[in-house]
């Protein structure tokens, strides 16, 4: 399994800490968040377009994959330091822990590569509609 840490490369101004407000983070930190942001649309994108297509077969199978991550990359908020895991199939796609009450959080998510690949599947541009109508 590959399994890699990368030490704090994403330190805040401040040095990070569980209290350092949003102008107090790194590039990183905003990196971060920014691809779990688009995680989130992803999966709950290709949630709504399934059910609200018709005619597609095991839409249940479609929806419990989309619940999976695949790898995983975990961001420890104080300290910046990142880790990623290739070989990881998780579930859920997004989350959080905090081990225990002194401890930092750790933000994770997977690659949501069901939802990815339902939406290049069902979903096609609109443009190829108006061309193909004119025809």
């Amino acid at each position: 399994m590959d399994v890699g840490v990368l030490q704090p490369f994403m330190q805040g101004r401040s040095g990070g800490g569980a209290t350092a407000g949003l102008s107090d983070l790194s590039s990183g930190h905003y990196f971060f968040l920014f691809f779990i942001l688009v995680s989130a649309i992803i999966t709950l994108l290709a949630f709504i377009v399934l059910l609200r297509s018709r005619n597609i077969p095991n839409k249940w199978a479609w929806a419990i994959g989309f619940l999976f991550g695949f790898g995983q990359f975990t961001l420890d908020w104080t300290s910046g330091a990142f880790t990623y895991a290739f070989m990881r199939l998780q579930l859920p796609v997004l989350w959080t822990e905090k081990l225990d009450p002194l401890a930092p959080w750790n933000i994770s998510f997977g690659i949501p590569l069901i939802a990815y690949i339902f939406l290049l599947t069902h979903v096609k541009p609109r443009g190829h509609e108006v061309a193909a109508s004119n025809t």
